[in-house]
């Protein structure tokens, strides 16, 4: 399981509300999918980075 980082799921509920938690539950799951499906290895995010969402 991945370890999403609670800024991460702070934000998301925060902008998208309660939908937005079944994304946040599959989440680790697709990183997981991703990282077999093209041999990769997705580490943590860097500490200090930010988004904005379009209007």
């Amino acid at each position: 399981m991945v370890a999403l980082p609670d800024k991460l799921v702070r934000t998301n509920i925060a902008l998208h509300g309660e939908r937005d938690l079944a994304w946040l539950h599959c989440l680790s799951e697709i990183i997981i999918g991703c990282e077999r499906r093209w041999s990769v290895r997705i580490d943590p995010p860097f500490d200090g980075l930010s988004y904005q969402t379009s209007p």
